[in-house]
């Protein structure tokens, strides 16, 4: 049965999503965008990129932080047969690079995050969603056996420990 779990969240969980979370180019793209908007401080630009993620995906990433938040507060309930586990079994560090990027650009556009620079890197308050973004990005990049990029939203460092001042 543990096995099929898989199979069955593939079912419930839209597919084209989990795509669209998983294209590291695209999440490359919106860092890139996201970055070049905070340090220009065009707000059009910022509101233009978060307009760019469709309604679609809001909803299914608003779907996927409310399941998340659900798991954070059941922890006795991980491994079991919930949602989250399912939506666990379908997603990699590509996927939350991707939805973790989407985050923090919506979240910025609505003002609820702010961004600071420090040493070249965006880093975004509260929280460390930039960071979660920055080693994703790193692990699945590694994963696809590709050259590490430069990051330009959130610090890597506790990934490799070459920090260059970043903390």
């Amino acid at each position: 049965m543990f096995l099929l779990a898989p199979v069955a969240a593939a079912q419930q969980v839209d597919q084209a999503f989990v795509a669209r979370m998983g294209d590291l180019p695209e999440t490359l793209r919106i860092e890139a965008a996201l970055a070049d908007a905070l340090e220009t401080n065009d707000e059009e630009k910022l509101q233009a990129l978060a307009r760019s993620i469709s309604e679609e995906d809001r909803a299914a990433i608003a779907r996927f932080l409310t399941v998340a938040t659900e798991a954070a507060s059941n922890p006795d309930k991980i491994g079991e047969d919930t949602e989250a586990s399912k939506i666990a079994l379908l997603l990699g560090p590509c996927h939350y690079a991707g939805l973790t990027i989407r985050v923090i650009t919506l979240r910025l556009s609505e003002g609820s995050l702010k961004s600071s620079r420090s040493d070249g890197v965006f880093r975004i308050s509260p929280g460390d969603l930039d960071d979660l973004f920055a080693e994703n990005a790193v692990r699945c990049e590694t994963i696809k056996g590709l050259a590490r990029s430069i990051r330009r939203i959130g610090s890597a460092c506790a990934m490799d420990g070459t920090c260059g001042g970043q903390d």
